[in-house]
């Protein structure tokens, strides 16, 4: 191969002589993507395309743009006759190569595109240039004309840029909120090079989206850049808080326990109670004989998709005894004034209340009066169960406490 190389250019410098022509040889500038690689076009500018039949070259490339002998290639539509020699090999030094095309019978160019080679480069992925220059040189030709025969011709050396474009990438910021909020400003971080037009971001979680994770999509948008990678997002919706608050209740000793009720304070949209999969409950510590005191109602259970219960304890209120209890009665109401004593409204004007103790003696009698009152009181009386007569009809019991 040397010595093939060593005579072409041998037989080539001596056939060359000062052109008249004005035609040239040039590479097209080229882009490549920094890691990347791609194809630098070898162009004959030339209105004779015909008359030519051999030609060589020498190619010097920027530094971080390599090549090799086998990613040189001749355009063979360029040539009627494929038996061309063609090969490339390093020149000394190893600043560039040399590129040599030979017609063993001077068949010319066919003039199909003016493309006549091109080489497959690579740049390597630590360039942090944008721009890098490179250049033809030691350019000849052998031309066939039709008067003065075969001639051979110098061209002016070339020079040609590669644009080394830098990778993107664009990452979609990750984001948390709460169940029944608003998603946040979505925003990107930006990687490698410099892009050009801004991209869309995208999520399909709204307020009402259960607890969850979401895909914060990053897409092309406007950005013209074809060297950008995209990576998306994480949204993570988590549950919202909700307080479960028992409310205080108050009770006599040796009365029954209340009814509790809760509240709940941290409900998003339009939910309510009914959106808890299960219920919580709340209890006590206090039992029957544990006397007056403030006792803990203590919440606990529940559970909700979209919740995260947290718990407020209540107070229990247990004071002493009034007096009287456990009165128990259809269409009368009750209230407490002092220790031992009642007031019954509800009584027929003009009934007479009666109370009698366990053996059935009499030991006290009051009269409604005209407001359908009566008012009975047991302060002087035992500690017991009592019976109250209400007009001929009506019973009921209390206990004297």
């Amino acid at each position: 191969m040397m010595k093939l190389f060593k005579n072409s250019l041998l037989t080539l410098l001596a056939l060359a002589a000062t052109s008249a022509y004005a035609d040239r040889l040039y590479v097209e500038d080229a882009k490549v993507l920094a890691g990347g690689e791609c194809n630098l076009n070898i162009v004959l500018d030339t209105d004779s395309m015909g008359q030519y039949c051999a030609f060589q070259f020498d190619l010097v490339l920027p530094q971080g743009i390599t090549t090799g002998s086998s990613d040189f290639h001749l355009n063979e539509a360029c040539f009627t006759d494929q038996q061309q020699t063609f090969y490339a090999d390093t020149l000394p030094g190893g600043y560039g190569w040399r590129v040599v095309c030979m017609s063993p019978l001077n068949m010319p160019m066919t003039g199909q595109t003016d493309v006549i080679s091109f080489v497959t480069v690579r740049a390597d992925a630590s360039l942090s240039e944008d721009s890098l220059h490179g250049s033809l040189q030691n350019i000849v030709f052998t031309r066939i004309d039709s008067v003065a025969g075969v001639q051979t011709e110098r061209m002016d050396a070339a020079d040609f840029s590669i644009k080394v474009e830098h990778p993107v990438t664009i990452t979609a910021k990750s984001y948390t909120r709460r169940y029944g909020e608003e998603n946040p400003a979505f925003e990107y971080v930006v990687t490698g090079g410099t892009f050009y037009g801004i991209p869309e971001i995208v999520c399909q979680a709204s307020p009402e989206s259960p607890v969850g994770l979401y895909d914060i999509l990053v897409r092309q948008g406007t950005i013209t850049n074809y060297d950008v990678v995209f990576v998306n997002g994480v949204l993570s919706v988590e549950k919202a808080p909700l307080a479960v608050i028992a409310n205080d209740q108050a009770m006599e000793e040796d009365d029954e326990l209340p009814v509790f009720t809760l509240r709940y304070e941290g409900f998003r949209l339009q939910d309510d109670e009914s959106v808890l999969t299960s219920l919580p409950v709340a209890t006590t510590t206090y039992a029957a004989g544990s006397g007056p005191g403030l006792y803990p109602i203590t919440v606990s259970g529940g559970d909700a998709l979209n919740y995260a219960l947290t718990y407020q304890d209540g107070i229990l209120t247990v004071t002493e005894s009034s007096g009287i209890g456990n009165v128990q009665a259809a269409g009368l109401a009750f209230s407490r004034q002092a220790d031992g004593v009642i007031t019954i409204a509800g009584v027929n004007v003009g009934e007479t209340v009666c109370v009698y103790d366990v053996s059935g003696r009499m030991v006290s009698r009051q009269q409604a009066d005209g407001a359908g009152k009566a008012v009975i009181s047991l302060a002087s009386h035992p500690k017991g169960i009592y019976s109250l007569k209400i007009g001929p009809m009506r019973t009921l019991k209390v206990q004297n406490r």
